[in-house]
């Protein structure tokens, strides 16, 4: 210091003191993941006073490294955990380098992540087995990723595993049983999993070989005949061509198997194959020519006779054969009879009715059945006929016929196309379809005109005692014979009168004065006609 003399002081020397900041880099993180608990941290540490200082770890990691010891030399420093850091991650970890002059700097850790658990490995679809292809596919689980490693006999080009479900395709394998391959799986961390046991499986290439042991004899009259061929494998039977059967697993060595029903005839096509269970299919062998003829029946059952008929004959039917497929034979279906009429299938004698009317009719032996409809049903209760069947014929055709209810109850009708006369049969059979009979024939005819009056004026002057004239008839105006009609029915002076006569006479103690006469003519049918009349009595 110089005063204002001049005069100037000594030389004071001022103590050295340092104010550079540390420089700190990472040199080598920690591995990550890792399944080492006590991993090493490598970091460069410059610019302290003097060679040495102190590091001090925070976050995470404080508490597992070292934060007293001196000697954080210049260059590369090394710190390992001094204790086990448990599972998980580390993303926060710092370390602060003080150079011993109060001077310090701060790095910021890398994140890293330990992990001791090893991945878990379990089967979840194991190869078919025995199977046919030499590659076959495979799938297990893990819970990790990683890594897969194969032992034994199997490979794959698949290395890597994912979590959760891992399908992977074996490269080729030799035919045989494969009991020794091994699947493990090792994570990011190195940690190795247990060792996987592949289901134990067999890969069978070959397919089975089938030849003829015995053929079908033929001719033969066996329409499901026995063949034997052998096989050198089990395995499912497919049939080809003509023949079929109810067997369809071979075993190794022969096999005998009876065809289904074949037609009468030669077949020459039949062919066998057998599929093993690994899938091959054998050659086809085709099963040598025969023929199958239909078998002469050798007996019969049959129904009862039916009823004896007209012509002297009664019939019945065949139930069942012996064989139950046959031809030929000498069935006795026909006998001679003494034909005495209808015979007791005329006791079903069925009522009528027509459309919209509630009345029944009944069928007359001689008489012919006159109807007013063209659309009629005939039906009885007959408990005989019990699940039989009834047939309607009309003028020789068959028009209709039905099945008898379990009470007796049938019906059958038809709807007639126009106007004239029929001829009826029934025929009636049993619940077994035997033939009862056929009834006799009945008559019918159907008219649906009304009659017509032909001399009744509309308007008459008489007297007491004398006679009205009110003739009907029942035919058309260009016939030239008029058809009388059943009866009349006149109303006069408040009486009703019922007559088959085509007048009345005037009564006594009628009064002079006009006075209404209704005349109604009703034909065979039961058409009516009505015709009203003035009559004026003097």
């Amino acid at each position: 210091v110089t005063d204002q003399a001049g005069n100037t002081s000594g030389v004071l020397n001022v103590t050295s003191f340092d104010v550079v900041i540390p420089t700190i880099t990472e040199v080598t993180p920690i591995a990550t993941p890792t399944n080492n608990t006590t991993p090493t941290y490598v970091y460069r540490a410059i610019d302290l006073d003097g060679s040495t200082g102190t590091a001090d770890w925070g976050g995470s990691c404080d508490g597992y490294f070292s934060e007293t010891v001196n000697g954080v030399g210049l260059g590369n420093n090394s710190a390992t955990a001094t204790s086990a850091m448990p599972d998980g991650v580390y993303s926060d970890c710092t370390l602060v380098v003080n150079d011993g002059v109060a001077n310090s700097n701060t790095l910021n850790i890398s994140s890293f992540t330990i992990d001791t658990t090893a991945p878990n490995l379990a089967e979840v679809t194991p190869v078919s087995t025995p199977t046919n292809d030499d590659t076959p596919d495979y799938t297990f689980s893990s819970d990790e990723a990683g890594t897969i490693t194969y032992g034994g006999d199997c490979s794959s080009a698949t290395t890597s595993a994912v979590a959760g479900n891992n399908t992977i395709t074996f490269n080729s394998l030799s035919a045989g049983t494969h009991s020794n391959c091994t699947i493990t799986v090792t994570d990011g961390a190195s940690n190795v999993s247990n060792t996987l046991n592949v289901s134990s499986f067999t890969i069978d290439t070959t397919a089975p070989n089938l030849a003829e042991v015995t053929p079908v004899s033929t001719p033969t009259n066996d329409d499901t005949p026995d063949y034997t061929f052998s096989s050198d494998e089990a395995g499912t039977i497919t049939y080809g061509g003509d023949c079929s059967s109810a067997t369809t697993s071979a075993v190794a060595g022969n096999n005998t198997i009876t065809f289904n029903s074949l037609s009468a005839g030669t077949h020459s096509n039949c062919t066998i194959t057998v599929t093993d269970q690994a899938g091959n299919t054998s050659g086809v062998l085709n099963v040598t020519s025969f023929e199958t003829t239909t078998p002469t029946c050798t007996d019969f059952t049959y129904s009862g006779w039916g009823v004896c008929q007209s012509d002297n004959k009664q019939t019945r039917t065949i139930i069942s054969t012996t064989p139950s497929v046959c031809i030929g034979g000498s069935p006795v279906l026909e006998q001679s009879c003494t034909y005495t009429g209808g015979g007791d299938v005329d006791k079903f004698t069925p009522k009528v009715k027509i459309k919209n009317s509630r009345k029944k009719y009944k069928l007359h032996k001689k008489k012919t059945l006159y109807l007013k409809k063209k659309k009629i049903s005939f039906q009885s209760r007959d408990e005989e006929l019990a699940g039989g069947k009834v047939q309607l014929f009309i003028d020789g055709k068959l028009k209709d016929e039905t099945v008898v209810k379990a009470n007796g109850d049938w019906k059958v009708g038809k709807r007639l196309k126009k106007n004239g006369r029929y001829k009826i049969r029934f025929k009636y059979f049993n619940s077994d379809g035997t033939f009862l009979g056929e009834s006799r024939k009945y008559k019918i005819k159907i008219d649906t005109r009304k009659p017509r009056f032909v001399n009744l004026p509309s308007f008459l002057t008489k007297r007491v005692g004398d006679r009205v004239h009110f003739r009907a008839t029942d035919s058309k105006k260009s016939k030239k014979v008029q058809k009388k009609v059943k009866y009349y029915k006149y109303y006069f002076l408040g009486k009703k009168h019922k007559t088959k006569k085509p007048e009345f006479v005037i009564p006594a103690g009628t009064s002079r004065g006009l006075h209404i006469l209704k005349v109604r003519a009703y034909d065979k049918a039961g058409n009516k006609v009505t015709k009203r009349v003035v009559i004026r009595v003097r």
